[in-house]
């Protein structure tokens, strides 16, 4: 046999199993970024919050009202521990990274008006409202206050009414919003959960792009210190030599 036809059957034979895998790994990818990824808000008295794409899952519990006694001791063991930690890792790498300087209150406030408006446009544009569920109690000890949590309950229940009936695609029997008043108990209840997604694509997207507004705010706050420090060796400079004549 030919040793030219023969060293292009090898070739062939070790090109076509990576070509299979180059354009599987390629679907793959192309398949991840058009799925969903949902962010799911529940609040029962404590802040649940979920991070859904695909079959993975991730859960992060936030106790706001009421922490159990296990959860409280554990968590406060950990900050004690987490102290500790910090601290010995400060004392033996004195050498820490500087603190980005602040570039002032007037430049930051003009960077991010500019530029804050852009990925809160897309935000707002590529996040969408899958499902809304608000259901309050207003009651209380007194009966005028319960009242007033009544109207505050009431006014929150009609934004967010109006906000699920403004977005988009959003199917009509996953919109609840109920309100009632009760001046028999002593305590308020509320319940809420929200959905929304957004394409893995979209949030790249977004990510992207704030991670671009801060790489330019670094930028800023490194020139607008570098303007300060030489500005503070120019008046220095003048002083000494104001002194020595």
């Amino acid at each position: 046999m030919n040793p030219i036809v023969q060293s292009t059957k090898r070739v062939d034979f070790i090109m076509k199993p990576l070509v299979v895998i180059l354009i599987s790994i390629v679907l793959i990818i192309l398949f991840i970024l058009t799925r969903k990824l949902f962010f799911i808000f529940r609040f029962d008295g404590n802040l649940r919050i979920c991070l859904k794409l695909l079959f993975i899952k991730k859960e992060v519990y936030i106790p706001i009202l009421y922490r159990p006694k296990e959860v409280e001791s554990d968590t406060a063991s950990h900050n004690v521990n987490t102290k500790k930690e910090n601290k010995i890792s400060k004392e033996n790498n004195p050498d820490t990274k500087e603190k980005l300087p602040f570039p002032g209150i007037k430049n930051a406030l003009i960077f991010f008006k500019n530029s804050l408006g852009d990925i809160f446009g897309k935000v707002v544009k590529y996040f969408r409202l899958e499902k809304l569920d608000f259901r309050a109690v207003a009651a209380w000890s007194d009966a005028s206050t319960a009242a007033e949590l009544y109207g505050v309950f009431c006014t929150v229940g009609a934004a967010l009414h109006q906000f699920s009936l403004k977005a988009k695609k959003i199917r009509e029997n996953m919109i609840y919003v109920e309100v009632i008043p009760d001046f028999n108990a002593e305590s308020p209840d509320v319940y809420t959960h929200m959905i929304f997604s957004i394409n893995v694509w979209k949030l790249l997207m977004i990510a992207g792009k704030a991670l671009s507004i801060w790489q330019s705010y670094k930028k800023l706050s490194i020139s607008v210190s570098k303007t300060n420090n030489n500005d503070s060796e120019s008046d220095s400079s003048l002083s000494v030599q104001q002194t020595t004549k």
